[in-house]
């Protein structure tokens, strides 16, 4: 197995447990965010070294949350180490963010914004220069690869970059008609094994084209 890109953007590991790229949130940004996070009614998902916090009204106990997934009352109590990645789900929190972090850390901080296959507004928040474009250049650098030789599938706006440098690329069926516009072929939906289709399409024609 390979390098593998994480968090976003801000994180390439190595299967041993290396990381190659490790890009962290300013300390005084991540203060802020939990405050606001604490004190609204939101989903927020932080990760940090080896440890993911989840705050979300009713909080489930830990005992219920999947492997290294740890469910807390307060962001700012529990967090122990800088976040390489926050996501935030929560249409008051998201405007407030908006609104009273955003204009203030918008060049330290990549604020991208999203919305899920429900109608609601998502934050990927990263420190300014994560993004897969460079995560995916930092792992293809290990692997000896260029990356005019590497095919990439996305289906989120945080994979429009990996899409501006990899040599050819994939949106799968599921993403919203912006993100299939800036890859070179659209392919069938995840719950259409549309990444297996569209590998065996390119096998079969050494072509990259619409497999929809």
């Amino acid at each position: 197995m390979g390098p593998i890109v994480a968090c976003s953007g801000a994180q390439v590991r190595l299967p041993q447990g290396h990381d190659l790229l490790d890009l962290r949130l300013p300390a005084e940004f991540a203060a802020e965010l939990y405050s606001l996070c604490d004190s609204t009614r939101c989903i927020a998902t932080v990760a940090f070294d080896e440890r993911v916090l989840v705050k979300m009204e009713g909080s489930p106990s830990s005992a219920e949350m999947p492997p290294g997934m740890t469910a807390v009352a307060s962001l700012a109590r529990e967090a122990d180490s800088l976040p390489r990645i926050a996501l935030i789900q929560g249409s008051e929190t998201n405007r407030r963010i908006t609104e009273e972090l955003a204009p203030r850390w918008k060049e330290h901080v990549r604020f991208v914004e999203s919305i899920s296959s429900r109608g609601k507004s998502i934050y990927t928040l990263t420190v300014a220069g994560a993004d897969k474009g460079v995560a995916l250049a930092v792992a293809c650098a290990d692997l000896g690869l260029g990356l005019d030789e590497v095919v990439a599938f996305g289906d989120a706006e945080n994979d429009i970059e990996m899409f501006r440098v990899a040599g050819g690329s994939y949106a799968m069926g599921q993403a919203s008609p912006h993100v299939q516009s800036l890859a070179k072929a659209v392919t069938a939906s995840n719950e259409h094994d549309g990444v297996a289709v569209a590998i065996e399409d390119l096998l079969a024609t050494g072509e990259i084209r619409n497999c929809v």
